[in-house]
């Protein structure tokens, strides 16, 4: 997957508090999407532990649920845990996998 990095993951909280308070005014809240036109589907998760970050996706079609792929990655963890920030901490690692 190409992904379009719009800003780099190296902040202070202090720096990402402010970039997720410019990024919300990009939200786009009505979006009309037809299951029909959905073929593939993907669901992600993170752990954290002992300061290691392991991220998984997993792809499967739609509607018949086919497994696709399975991706996995790890890095050390990159951002502390700070209420209503999750993004900071997870999100470099899912963006690894999804690369």
């Amino acid at each position: 997957m190409q992904l379009n990095y719009r800003h780099t993951w190296n902040l202070s909280p202090k720096e990402a508090i402010a970039l997720q308070k410019s990024l919300a005014d990009e939200i786009i809240h009505d979006v009309s999407v037809s299951l029909d036109d959905v073929h593939l589907i993907a669901g992600v998760d993170v752990s954290v532990k002992h300061g290691i970050s392991q991220a998984a996706v997993v792809v499967c079609t739609l509607p018949q649920l086919e497994l696709v792929e399975v991706v996995t990655a790890h890095m050390p963890t990159p951002f502390p845990y700070i209420s209503g920030l999750l993004s900071f901490r997870e999100g470099p690692v899912l963006v690894q996998a999804f690369e």
